[in-house]
């Protein structure tokens, strides 16, 4: 996808960088990437102490969350970039 997604950029790197919702979709590309990050540096690391939990941390469940609407926020976007606003 980066292969992909670089190449199509590079065809209409100006049209796609006027556009709102591209710019959109970096916008929460970044925050997903983010999102990943934080919940690898912080509430992974803890994932021994409450794997047996029925019910996971309330971070865990918000960084979960935060990711499904992360991306689908980027997959629409993504889908939106070639309309014209």
């Amino acid at each position: 996808m980066v292969v992909t997604g670089s190449l199509l950029f590079w065809s209409e790197a100006v049209s796609a960088y006027n556009s709102v919702w591209f710019r959109l979709k970096l916008l929460f590309l970044l925050l997903a990437a983010l999102n990943a990050l934080a919940f690898h540096l912080t509430i992974h690391r803890r994932l021994p102490e409450w794997d047996a939990d029925p019910v996971p941390p309330a971070r865990a469940r918000l960084a979960g969350f935060l990711s499904l609407l992360f991306w689908a926020i980027v997959i629409a976007a993504g889908r939106t970039t070639a309309y014209k606003l």
